[in-house]
């Protein structure tokens, strides 16, 4: 039977532990998350004939990629450690068996099962700082799974938009390729009634070849293309058709949205670095006080003398207060504070040194897209008279007045205008993605917000 004397111990030392967890703040044990439930990007089957919209492609690629579950699971395991630290507010309890030999009066061996308790009362912050340091590090290992999802989003949308330029050009190659034709055909026919010399026909047989060895590289590119994008999307997808990308998208209203720091990766991890070099100053600031804690055991010698009162199978019991004091330990505390000190001034210098160079790539993107805006302008007057050339020239070369070097010409100009005027909106495209990586807006924009709190257990930093 258990001694009243036990019972009265265990009592008081169980009736302290929940006082000293209320002071203390300490979190609760009960698991307080509810499931939440998510509008995660779904993408069904008759969406590869309708075809797959930008959000679409960076979802998928989002879900399946081998270095966003890679970040994913290094995040999980920090959040863990978190768990790990906080069980240093909680009574740490241990049993084992002591086994001992006694010469004299009571010669002979004992055996005694003890239970050991401690409950930490005060320790200056050494709990509350590695909590700190762990939460810290959970926070970088958030930033780099933002990081690696900002990496897809960039890498599939600058294929999803190569794929629709080299589309376009691929058009634009075989509409080239049909005007050269159309003017051979004319070149032909005057040949034939000897209107013209076998000159023209094969100097518009050259550039029908030189068109025909265009769009086949252009078509070779977008075949490599489509491949790449198929790395991020799977193969199910290499067959789907992709819906267009354009200024309903991608536009100068994308430029209103300011930088948003709380969800830029960079940012969220030199936060971090910040926050763990702060939490490790605490962490030797607290190494230099004592630890105050309640201890106390209960025991019972089953065979034998009790080692601690010399009773034959006696209790033994006791509760009482542990204050515990590095007294020497070589300056490894003081290096320590130094140290973190020096990483807590690293950290402030990084963080301005990034907001600098956030504001220098908005600034410089901001730049090209007006650029490329002006560009275009002129490109589209040039590409209008460039046409209306083409036309009067084809019409001159007809009745004889023109030569067909200056008709094969204006094809390819305006083959060459075209293509000059979808790479620069293509490339105003890219540029406004850049932006939206950038400035820590592209999750929103592309809705992956719910996505992003699955994957992170809905704590994004909001």
């Amino acid at each position: 039977m258990v001694s009243i004397k036990k019972l009265t111990l265990m009592m008081l030392f169980l009736s302290i532990s929940p006082c000293i967890a209320k002071h203390s703040n300490l979190p609760s044990l009960h698991n307080d998350n509810q499931e939440v439930a998510t509008n995660d990007c779904q993408v069904d089957s008759s969406m590869t004939t309708k075809g797959l919209s930008l959000n679409n492609i960076i979802c998928i690629a989002i879900k399946r990629y081998p270095t966003i579950a890679s970040a994913r699971s290094g995040y999980e395991g920090y959040m863990e450690m978190i768990e790990a630290a906080k069980a240093g507010y909680y009574p740490q309890i241990n049993f084992n068996v002591q086994t001992t030999k006694s010469s004299g009066i009571r010669d002979g061996y004992a055996n005694t099962p003890k239970v050991t308790m401690q409950q930490r009362i005060y320790d200056f912050g050494k709990v509350s700082s590695s909590i700190e340091q762990s939460k810290a590090e959970a926070d970088r290992q958030r930033g780099n799974v933002l990081q690696q999802i900002d990496n897809i989003i960039i890498q599939s949308g600058d294929l999803a938009l190569e794929i629709q330029r080299l589309e376009t050009l691929e058009l634009k190659s075989k509409n080239l390729l049909q005007g050269i034709n159309k003017v051979l055909d004319i070149a032909i026919s005057r040949s034939n009634s000897g209107v013209s010399t076998q000159s023209d026909y094969i100097q518009a047989k050259s550039r029908q070849e030189a068109a025909e060895a265009n769009l086949f590289d252009i078509q070779t590119q977008l075949s490599t293309t489509r491949r790449k994008l198929t790395t991020y999307i799977g193969s199910q997808y290499s067959n789907a058709k992709l819906a267009t990308i354009g200024d309903k998208l991608f536009n100068r209203n994308i430029l209103q949205y300011p930088i948003n720091e709380k969800q830029i990766p960079t940012v969220i991890m030199n936060q971090a670095f910040r926050t763990m070099a702060q939490a490790q100053i605490d962490s030797a600031k607290a190494a230099l006080m004592p630890t105050i804690s309640l201890v106390g055991s209960v025991e019972k010698t089953i065979h034998g003398y009790n080692p601690n009162n010399g009773k034959y199978k006696g209790n033994y019991n006791y509760l009482g207060l542990s204050v515990e004091q590095s007294v020497f330990s070589g300056g490894e505390n003081l290096a320590k504070l130094k140290s973190a000190q020096k990483q807590l001034n690293l950290a402030d210098y990084d963080i301005k040194t990034i907001r600098l160079e956030l504001n220098d790539q908005v600034d410089s993107i901001k730049l090209n897209i007006n650029g490329i805006e002006s560009r275009i302008k002129v490109l589209a007057s040039r590409l209008k008279s460039i046409n209306e050339t083409r036309i009067l020239y084809r019409e001159q070369y007809t009745l004889g007045s023109r030569p067909i070097l200056d008709l094969l010409n204006s094809e390819e100009e305006v083959f060459q205008a075209e293509t000059n005027l979808i790479n620069a909106h293509h490339d105003r495209w890219s540029y406004y993605l850049q932006y939206l990586v950038v400035t820590g807006n592209a999750r929103q924009i592309f809705k992956l917000e719910p996505l992003v709190d699955k994957y992170l257990g809905q704590s994004n930093g909001k």
